[in-house]
């Protein structure tokens, strides 16, 4: 699908109809740029203060430039970019097959209102190779963290071929439903690899959404009244970095960190990296979820470290347990038993203060073969291991 095609699928409440007749402004649309050169998006009239018709277009133009001269850096000049109400989903600025780009806009700040309870899209990358969002911000002035689901994604990428390199860093958002989001279903699972989100994100539902992506996610994030800093589904190869903070009022949610699995033929998750610093207040059940999910029977969860440091947590609405393992039906009932299964697993850290909920909570045991080891650190605190099945192991060889 052309970019002029998506445009014109654009549901961006009231401003829809502009768009689809705003004359070009700016440079017109060069057929072959000399080389990979800086250009700015001032250049094809995306300034602060345009009107959101107008700013579209600048992207678009911009980004049929960088592609025809293969790549380059698009400089998004400081100040705020206001993209007006939205009360549709669907996705505002939309770019197919774009390679070998840095935007860089640092100072620049994207805003837009979310006024129903829906999910507009920002930016939205197809097949997107060795793409770099650099020093954006971001804000949805209509973001409401207690209705599910009311606000914009900043950016979500997703591919139907094999894609590489997909980076974000030093991003801010204050006010959204999530700064990233990669949603791979069906054929198109783990075609994106090399994914990279650096930032801080505050007042939001997600940080990193991560379903079915590719080798080589990494996440490294503050988070300050976030109800889930990363959600994924058959994550492999990752390595999830995320300093949180929360505070009483904020939202919380089943699981901070989620490792989700859907089932041995929708995808296992293996080999993931995880170092958590908590503070303020717990309003999650979990601080890291391992989440078998869906009815089938097989799938397993396993090569997975995990280091979660407690700063003196206050208790919340809800009492927060760290590690949480458990097997969840789409009813939302927890098997007390499982075929699902937990192996290699390895869970560290430190505790200040006392916990406001349990280390380890195991409401689903597995009858596959595995084992978990608890670090020593962890082990010499209030544990009681009679309470786990006898697959988790008090010291880690």
């Amino acid at each position: 699908m052309s970019m002029g095609e998506r445009r014109r699928r654009l549901l961006l409440g009231g401003v829809a109809a502009l768009v689809l007749n705003v004359p070009r402004r700016g440079v017109a649309r060069s057929e072959k740029p000399a080389n990979r050169a800086k250009i700015s998006l001032a250049t094809f009239g995306g300034v602060p203060g345009a009107s959101p018709e107008v700013l579209i277009d600048s992207f678009e133009q911009a980004f049929a430039h960088l592609k025809l001269a293969g790549g380059g850096e698009l400089v998004v000049p400081p100040g705020i970019y206001d993209f007006g109400d939205c009360s549709s989903g669907g996705r505002v600025i939309s770019v197919d097959d774009l390679q070998n780009v840095v935007i860089s806009a640092y100072g620049a700040t994207f805003r837009l209102k979310t006024t129903k309870k829906v999910i507009p899209l920002l930016f939205y990358f197809f097949n997107p190779n060795n793409v770099k969002v650099a020093g954006a911000s971001f804000n949805d002035a209509g973001y409401d963290g207690d209705v599910d689901w009311r606000g914009m994604y900043c950016v979500k990428a997703e591919a139907n071929r094999p894609c590489s390199g997909f980076t974000m860093v030093d991003c801010y958002v204050n006010g959204a439903v999530g700064l990233f989001q990669s949603q791979q279903h069906g054929v198109n699972r783990y075609l994106m690899k090399d994914i990279s989100l650096h930032g801080t994100v505050e007042n939001a539902y997600y940080g990193a959404g991560l379903t079915y992506v590719g080798d080589n996610a990494r996440v490294d994030l503050i988070c300050r009244n976030v109800r889930r800093g990363c959600i994924s589904f058959g994550l492999k190869n990752a390595h999830i970095k995320i300093r949180m903070s929360h505070t009483a009022d904020a939202p919380g949610s089943n699981g901070f960190i989620a490792l989700a699995c859907e089932g041995e033929s929708e995808g296992n998750v293996e080999n993931v990296h995880i170092d958590l610093d908590v503070s303020g207040v717990g309003n999650h059940s979990a601080l890291v979820h391992f989440y078998h999910v869906k009815s089938e029977r097989l799938g397993y969860i396993r090569k997975v470290n995990a280091a979660v440091t407690v700063n003196n947590l206050k208790r919340g609405h809800t009492p927060t347990n760290v590690f949480v393992f458990d097997h969840e039906l789409p009813s939302t009932a927890i098997l007390p038993s499982t075929a699902r299964g937990w192996d290699q697993i390895v869970l560290r850290g430190s505790v200040r203060g006392r916990l406001p909920g349990r280390l380890i909570h195991s409401p689903s045991r597995s009858t596959s073969s595995g084992t978990i080891y608890i670090a020593s650190e962890l082990a010499t605190r209030e544990l009681n291991m009679s309470e786990l099945p006898a697959y988790f192991r008090s010291k880690y060889p």
